[in-house]
């Protein structure tokens, strides 16, 4: 059976990416605030403390995605809604984004749409998985606990 709501989200970014005029102001009334959330979502989770215009970032964004014709917006092939792809998109270009630090190249995954990792990436991760395993190793069982707690378990303050 032909799944007609992704066709249709297809199509959609299809359209969106040709530039076509009333599908660019469906897009901005439906999408900018999913664009919006993921710029303060981003801003939270990597601790950005410069004073920046959120809604400036979420411009970027948009423009970053209907650069060269649209190409970015073709990579978008229905396996999530659209606006899932979009939020994960958008939380991508600010994590790569110079000005918050960027991945180191040995973490550097590509995008979300891409769903391929450079081969030294899973080479990293083994060794640094590795190294934690070593550490965790020495704790006491008390240190073990409130490892567990506050990062696994995600009971910290914050």
């Amino acid at each position: 059976m032909v799944n007609t709501v992704q066709d249709g989200e297809v199509a959609y970014a299809r359209r969106l990416s040709s530039g076509e005029p009333l599908t660019v102001l469906d897009f901005e009334a439906r999408f900018r605030p999913v664009i919006g959330h993921a710029v303060r979502t981003g801003h939270r989770r990597w601790g950005i403390i410069e004073d920046l215009d959120l809604d400036q970032e979420a411009q970027n964004f948009v423009d970053r995605l209907m650069q060269n014709g649209g190409r970015r917006l073709r990579t978008y092939h229905g396996q999530a809604s659209f606006g899932a792809w979009l939020y994960a998109e958008t939380l991508w270009f600010l994590r790569m984004h110079p000005r918050y630090g960027g991945l180191d190249q040995a973490d550097e995954a590509m995008s979300p749409s891409l769903r391929v990792r450079p081969l030294t990436a899973d080479l990293t991760l083994v060794q640094r998985t590795a190294q934690l395993r070593a550490r965790v190793k020495l704790l006491t069982p008390f240190e073990v606990l409130l490892l567990r707690l506050f990062v696994v378990e995600n009971l910290d303050s914050h």
